[in-house]
């Protein structure tokens, strides 16, 4: 609990330093939201469909150059996303590059038998070991979650969430997930600061620290507590909006036409989604 309580507590001080990088005086700062948005869609899209580890290696290094043109502090951004990215880009799928899934060419054997055998539905081969193929997998998932994730991040470190909304609206972007993700955001810290509250109340009510089955206990009784103050909180955050006329319309100043330097920059932007597309 303490951890959690420590790891939350930086989560909100991370995001409070995201609105001093986003007012810096870089590159990404001075660009408008939609070409920011329409950038990030498109990385997106091009490390989901492309399946040379070149073209991941060229995107990675593009985002790389970009945010330090921005200013933007490597520590903010790259171990969230190596963190993410060894999880579920390495970690979760590792088994699958061994030959119990899928043939290929073996570069590390890890077990040899006299002969090969059956278990449950898989066919064990007598050589059971990492194959190429299973690897080079592994790498273009993992390279697929880390461009995302630090092309996300870099958005969210240069960008206000008032801008970001703003891109969103005038790019067409269905109010519904608009609400979403604002009501998403604000109830975060809403929530974090339920989190922490609770558990400073449980530490000022006790002397000595308690047995593991009872912080067990107390942790599973928090998160009934957690989850139907999340519905009451809903509820009522829907009647105080319907109160106050909303009638599903998001409403967001102009941003006005793109300067010549955003143009620019958008031109930029598809010459090197090309570029990226090309690599092989």
């Amino acid at each position: 609990m303490e951890r959690a309580t420590r790891g939350l507590s930086k989560l909100l001080r991370d995001t409070y330093v995201q609105w001093d990088t986003s007012s810096r005086e870089g590159l990404l700062q001075k660009t408008d939201p939609r070409v920011k948005i329409l950038g990030l869609a498109c990385a997106v899209v091009l490390v989901s469909l492309r399946h040379s580890l070149g073209s991941q290696l060229f995107v990675a290094i593009s985002i790389l150059l970009l945010a330090s043109f921005s200013k933007v502090g490597l520590s903010s951004v790259y171990p969230k996303a190596l963190g993410l990215a060894f999880v579920f880009g390495f970690l979760i799928p590792a088994p699958s590059c061994l030959n119990l899934f899928s043939e290929g060419e073996i570069i590390l054997p890890l077990l040899v038998r006299e002969s090969p055998s059956s278990f449950l539905w898989f066919q064990v081969p007598e050589t059971v070991g990492v194959t190429r193929e299973g690897l080079s997998s592994i790498g273009l998932l993992w390279f697929r979650i880390f461009n995302s994730l630090t092309c996300t991040f870099l958005l969210v470190n240069t960008t206000p969430l008032s801008d970001i909304l703003k891109g969103l609206k005038h790019l067409k972007m269905p109010d519904s997930i608009v609400v979403v993700i604002v009501l998403t955001y604000r109830y975060g810290f809403i929530f974090l600061d339920l989190m922490e509250q609770m558990h400073r109340a449980r530490l000022a009510r006790i002397v000595r620290g308690g047995k593991n089955s009872e912080t067990r206990r107390w942790t599973g009784e928090r998160l009934g507590f957690l989850f139907g103050k999340a519905q009451l909180r809903c509820e009522q955050t829907n009647r105080a909006m319907e109160a106050r006329g909303f009638s599903g319309r998001v409403r967001v100043e102009p941003l006005g036409s793109m300067e010549k330097g955003d143009r620019w920059k958008l031109a930029v932007l598809a010459i090197w989604a090309v570029m990226a597309a090309s690599v092989v």
